[in-house]
């Protein structure tokens, strides 16, 4: 004779570690997605952590570490993160974290690289005195239907371009109708060189060879 074991079913309502599953709308399930396809550089975390001073102030820092070969190519250490994490909050009113220096880092990287990629493209072109995009209306409605995030370089540019190029390690692009005024350049070596004895003299652990 067969025997057969008896098994009770018990409803899913009663385990504790089981949720209702709920249905998200598009938006809420790729939010984070389309924010970072929106804003790549994640501008509305910038806004909220750093000021136009600050950031100027770590890329300053950066710029002097990197022509004493501190910072060579680019590479930036975690332990490089907790110092000028230390570094800044003694020259501002903010406490940054090693976390933020990392990823401010990474935005500055990222626009820098957008930037760069903007200035190559044909019709497009630098000027390196006033720091802004030289190019036609035409050319800038063709960039900006090519890529959305060119249009934030329009008016603004993208300031100290050629130091964030010199902290990672690329070559400056100039583009088609790039152009420099020949009288300036000495002088403009000269702030950036005064620039750097400013930001050693703030901060002791730099020293200009």
């Amino acid at each position: 004779m067969c025997s057969y074991q008896r098994y009770h079913l018990r409803s899913s309502s009663r385990v504790p570690h089981r949720q209702p599953y709920q249905l998200r709308s598009y938006q809420e399930r790729h939010l984070p997605k389309l924010l970072h396809m929106n804003d790549p550089e994640n501008a509305h975390i910038d806004r909220k952590l750093w000021s136009d001073e600050m950031e100027e102030k770590l890329i300053d820092l950066l710029y002097a570490d990197a022509l004493i070969g501190v910072i060579k190519v680019g590479r930036i250490t975690s332990q490089d993160h907790a110092t000028y994490a230390q570094r800044l909050t003694a020259m501002g009113r903010s406490k940054y974290d090693a976390s933020q220096i990392k990823g401010k880092i990474h935005r500055l990287k990222g626009k820098q690289r957008l930037f760069s990629d903007l200035i190559s493209q044909t019709g497009m072109g630098w000027d390196p005195e006033t720091g802004t995009v030289i190019a036609s209306d035409e050319h800038w409605s063709h960039a900006i239907r090519v890529k959305s995030q060119w249009k934030n370089f329009r008016h603004a540019g993208c300031p100290k371009y050629e130091e964030l190029c010199t902290i990672f390690g690329v070559s400056v692009a100039t583009g088609a109708h790039a152009h420099a005024h020949a009288s300036t350049q000495p002088l403009q070596l000269l702030r950036k060189r005064s620039s750097v004895m400013k930001i050693c003299t703030l901060a002791p652990m730099c020293a200009v060879a």
